[in-house]
């Protein structure tokens, strides 16, 4: 069943357009890999989860890309 996820997990993660659900969804999928001792039913669940967000991505908006900031930041730098 890890080895499910963990394929699910890969293949999802590499996806283009990820909305902020789906990586809710795949930063929960990291952890119940990371750790030991999950039980089986936490693993199907989070299988279950995965199918489940990335089955209809054309409803969900997409987390837009963010520009690469390079300059200083005047809020920070008052005394």
């Amino acid at each position: 069943m890890r080895d499910r996820l963990a394929a699910l997990y890969r293949a999802y993660s590499c996806r283009s357009g990820i909305t902020p659900n789906q990586s809710a969804v795949l930063a929960e999928a990291a952890c119940v890999l990371g750790s030991r001792g999950i039980p089986g039913h936490a693993v199907s669940a989070t299988i279950e989860a995965l199918e489940a967000a990335f089955e209809n991505q054309s409803r969900s908006p997409a987390i837009p890309p963010r520009p690469i900031f390079s300059g200083f930041i005047l809020e920070f730098s008052r005394p």
